[in-house]
């Protein structure tokens, strides 16, 4: 932080709800504050199966079950969580190592999560270890001035949708009007038009009051044959192969 600026005043949760949280994730759900005390203690709307708080310049996220959280990085989709899919490397060696299947993408042929808050006929008694997992993926990012916001979504837009593709459509959005919750209406009518076949929750949130700014990109004797999405896919393929 440059000197004489002002840092955001933290984000306060009493220890009575954060009790209550960390207690509802512990437990699959079970027992926690509903979806109105989410909405008043995180600063987030309605999000069951995820959570993100933002405080100072950390982004904290903890995420269970169908939602992916991507942050939007001048343009560029950088994601911030593993989708919790059963045929997925690491979740299909935790679910056969606790005795469960994976069948055509499913978890025993019947789920297609391998993490999930409920669904208590595919779990045991309580604190003992089965293949449906209520535990959640904590991530920490350290947020810069070139963060712009994060979408929060469940699998009804990633099934349809990638991850650069719904950055590239907010932040247009954001620069027309800077509304995160017309952008969020923006991205479930897109997910519509392509037919997704689940149900569509996603959130968008801000880091700034401001909207972003143009991307202005320098001029070249050579003619640019990509869009400016497909740069933003390159550079992301390259920056993860450095």
């Amino acid at each position: 932080m440059s000197p004489g600026t002002e840092s955001s005043p933290p984000l306060i949760m009493d220890s009575k709800y954060r009790s209550k949280v960390t207690g509802s994730l512990n437990n699959g759900g079970a027992e926690g504050p509903k979806s109105s005390e989410i909405m008043k203690g995180a600063k987030v709307r309605k999000p069951p199966r995820h959570l993100s708080i933002i405080r100072h310049s950390v982004s904290s996220a903890r995420l269970v079950c169908d939602c992916r959280a991507v942050l939007g990085k001048r343009g560029r989709a950088i994601e911030l969580s593993n989708d919790h899919k059963p045929n997925c490397n690491t979740e299909r060696c935790r679910i056969e190592r606790l005795g469960g299947s994976v069948y055509d993408g499913y978890l025993n042929g019947q789920l297609s999560v391998a993490r999930a808050l409920g669904d208590w006929h595919m779990k045991g008694s309580k604190g003992s270890a089965c293949p449906l997992s209520a535990e959640p993926e904590l991530q920490e990012t350290i947020l810069t001035e070139e963060d712009e916001f994060l979408i929060m979504g469940c699998d009804g837009i990633w099934d349809v949708m990638s991850s650069q593709c719904a950055v590239t459509m907010t932040r247009k959005e954001l620069m027309l009007h800077n509304d995160p919750e017309k952008c969020s209406r923006v991205l479930v009518r897109e997910a519509l038009k392509r037919n997704t076949c689940d149900n569509l929750t996603v959130v968008v949130i801000c880091f700034s009051p401001d909207p972003p700014p143009r991307i202005e990109i320098p001029r070249t004797r050579v003619r640019r044959s990509i869009s400016l999405e497909g740069l933003h896919v390159l550079r992301g393929a390259l920056d993860n192969t450095i």
